[in-house]
């Protein structure tokens, strides 16, 4: 198994992390943007980025981009873990 070094805030605003402006909604899901990279720098594209809720369910699945980019929207507020492999 890879190993992969990854450098975000988890669950801050979702202001934070867009490029676009936030949205005035309440009902605005908080987002996680990143770049997945191996331990020596390497973009890693096609990696698994699981978001897991308190429970342990997975609550949303993407894989990173050909650049290795991906964006995690949670499906509500709260707490969550991000697991990428």
């Amino acid at each position: 198994m890879r190993s992969f070094a990854l450098a975000v805030l988890l669950l801050a605003p979702a202001a934070a992390f867009a490029s676009e402006p936030a949205a005035t909604s309440s009902s605005a899901a908080p987002a996680v943007r990143g770049v997945v990279a191996d331990t020596s720098g390497a973009i890693v594209s096609g990696a698994e980025i699981d978001l897991l809720d308190t429970n342990g369910t997975v609550a949303c699945i993407v894989h990173s981009g050909g650049d290795g980019s991906f964006r995690v929207v949670a499906p509500h507020s709260g707490s969550f873990t991000l697991v990428i492999s």
